[in-house]
């Protein structure tokens, strides 16, 4: 890197005043003291000059967090996507779920700016674009053949927002009443479902997606908030609990 950084200085140094400073690169100063302690790993950096690649890297978080990460760019249109987490997943063009799998717990940055001078300064902001979904049940409940939950947001593009397609997870049911976990990725409807198989091979259908849009669930969210999600088969309610709010929702079986 220090060579790295020599050769930009340099490279700026040989644009003089008389000529066309059009032509001088840029250094792009990334800031990442703002990063959580918790994130620690490798992070993974793709630029993009006038929408095409320029550059991709693999950041060690917990090596940059007191320092900046420095490197020489065109002065153009630039736009920037930092992934952490999902890095099996993770490519220029975003993160795809495979289906049958669940969302890998992804943080991200996005920006876009004109490095039009000598210099452009970009603070790193990691936001969480995961919900971890744990699924509890209460009341009497036989053993079920299957439980998957299904959705219609199958990824990220290449600037961090959600690409339709088919999300299938099939969550592992023993021992539910401990919980069991699924990670979900930002979503833009009210589509989520858990299936449940039963022994005689009825399915019930519980709309995930609509008791969270009732409660105020915030999709939109910088940072999402992870959920508990209750089925209790005796008195046929869901409870949603998220930071500490609860609701509690009489369900509609579909079949």
């Amino acid at each position: 890197m220090a060579l790295a950084v020599m050769a930009s200085a340099l490279m700026m140094a040989a644009c003089s005043v008389k000529e066309d400073r059009a032509s001088c690169p840029c250094l792009l100063v990334l800031d990442f003291s703002e990063v959580s302690q918790d994130l620690g790993g490798p992070a993974s950096l793709y630029l993009a000059a006038d929408g095409g690649p320029f550059l991709s890297d693999v950041i060690p978080l917990n090596e940059y967090r007191g320092r900046s990460y420095i490197v020489s760019v065109s002065r153009t249109k630039m736009d920037l996507m930092l992934w952490y987490g999902g890095e099996d997943m993770v490519s220029e063009s975003g993160l795809v779920i495979p289906l049958g799998d669940d969302c890998p717990e992804v943080y991200m940055y996005g920006a876009s700016f004109t490095t039009s001078g000598e210099r452009h300064d970009e603070k790193v902001r990691m936001h969480k674009n995961h919900c971890r979904m744990t699924i509890c049940a209460a009341g009497d409940i036989a053993v079920p053949l299957s439980m998957k939950v299904t959705g219609s947001v199958a990824g990220y593009d290449g600037r961090g927002r959600p690409v339709e397609g088919a999300f299938e997870y099939i969550v592992d049911y023993a021992d539910l009443k401990d919980g069991r976990d699924v990670v979900l990725p930002r979503q833009t409807d009210s589509s989520l479902r858990l299936l449940i198989e039963d022994k005689d091979g009825d399915v019930k259908v519980f709309a995930l997606g609509h008791y969270l849009e009732s409660c105020g669930y915030d999709w939109n969210a910088a940072d999402l908030d992870d959920v508990t999600v209750t089925v209790d088969f005796a008195l046929t309610e869901v409870r949603l609990s998220v930071k500490g709010w609860e609701g509690v929702y009489t369900y509609e079986i579909d079949f």
